[in-house]
């Protein structure tokens, strides 16, 4: 009676894969004990040229075989190694990058005609001499092994594995495949026990210390509240837009004239009118903002205690220029950037680089495809990727 269902179950399995063209690509067997081996774990495709290899890879994490498939093209491929940009310190000496600064000539910042001119020819001498003495590296991020896999257990995996490859050798050893399988089930009670010990150990440790406790539960993938999708769906003129771009252009037109749309939203009153040039709104503040005022263009002595003051653990602007280096050459770059700030004093122009910010969108409540319901936090700083410091 069950050979009998079992066929028919067959029958339609197969019959389900020929009406909509699929074939069946996994044959080896994918499932091996000492008394039987069959390929229950299966592959489906329906078109043959995207697909460039398959089969059967016998692992040891389970009785069960891992399986595999790769297409032939694959669309916006990236590397699956994680990276991050670095300047590296391996070679840098402070000497030698004051003494580089030291023989630069300066002339183009103060012959410019504008500030935007001025800031671009200072910045791009800066960053020419800092990348000769400091530069910047593509660095693997390795993934460490979760912190409660102990020497014991790793060995254990080693033996394992070991009596794996022994079985496949000689299928004929019953004996092989046991101690095979008694140590498969060894290494996930270890590794279980191991991870529960290390979460009981953790909580007992930082009872009293939240943050503390609250990092190590996140690191093990517990978290206060749920993931945000890292791609935002934003609800445009009634059309659900999904293009990175197109949403960005969205949030950017939203927050710039968030402030305006607001304004012209507010009731129209006789006591007080909300145009800022109107006489009503002028003799409101008359009393509290002055007719006028006037910046006083500063020293190179106040640029230089400002800079030696910079806090070099703080992040690194869209300039891509930590403020280490900033303060290492204090003495030396003082007059330029005295000179581009007094510019902009005096003609009351901020370089465009200074203008720029990249806004990043938090959520906040209600339904995620209204702009509205997302605040923007915001980074100042120039065009160029951030870049953080290698020691």
């Amino acid at each position: 009676m069950c050979s009998i269902k079992a066929d028919a179950q067959y029958k339609n399995y197969q019959n389900t894969l020929n009406m909509y063209g699929f074939k069946q690509l996994i044959k080896t067997p994918t499932r091996v004990t000492a008394t039987s081996k069959s390929a229950i774990n299966h592959i489906m495709c329906n078109n043959m040229q995207k697909i460039q290899q398959y089969g059967v890879i016998p692992y040891g994490v389970s009785d069960h075989y891992i399986i595999y498939c790769t297409r032939n093209h694959v669309k916006n491929k990236t590397n699956s190694h994680k990276g991050i940009q670095m300047r590296s310190l391996k070679k840098y000496s402070k000497e030698v990058f004051v003494e580089l600064l030291h023989n630069v000539n300066w002339s183009s910042v103060y012959r410019s005609g504008n500030v935007d001119e001025a800031w671009l020819s200072f910045r791009d001498l800066f960053s020419t001499i800092l990348d000769s003495v400091a530069p910047v590296k593509e660095v693997r991020i390795k993934n460490p092994s979760e912190p409660w896999i102990t020497a014991e257990i790793l060995e254990c995996i080693r033996e394992r594995d070991s009596w794996l490859c022994k079985t496949r050798k000689d299928k004929h050893m019953p004996d092989h495949y046991d101690k095979y399988r008694k140590l498969r089930n060894k290494v996930i009670n270890d590794i279980r026990n191991a991870k529960r010990q290390y979460m009981i150990d953790k909580i007992d440790e930082n009872k009293d210390n939240p943050k503390q406790l609250w990092k190590h539960l996140k690191d093990l993938g517990y978290q206060s509240k749920s993931k945000e999708s890292t791609n935002i769906v934003l609800d445009v003129d009634g059309i659900k837009c999904h293009d990175k771009k197109d949403v960005a252009d969205h949030f950017n037109n939203f927050f710039t004239q968030i402030a305006s749309n607001l304004v012209s939203k507010l009731p129209k009153q006789e006591s007080f009118s909300y145009d800022v040039e109107s006489e009503k709104f002028k003799n409101q503040y008359k009393d509290i903002v002055p007719d006028s005022f006037e910046l006083q263009e500063v020293s190179e002595k106040f640029v230089l205690n400002e800079i030696q003051s910079l806090d070099i653990n703080k992040s690194t602007g869209l300039d891509g220029i930590p403020a280490r280096f900033i303060k290492d050459a204090a003495e030396v770059i003082k007059g330029p950037i005295t000179y581009i700030v007094n510019f902009s004093l005096r003609s009351g122009i901020v370089p465009n680089d200074m203008k720029l910010a990249k806004v990043i969108p938090i959520y906040k409540k209600k339904s995620r495809l209204d702009a509205g319901n997302y605040r923007p936090v915001i980074t100042l700083g120039s065009k160029q990727p951030p870049v953080t410091t290698l020691g």
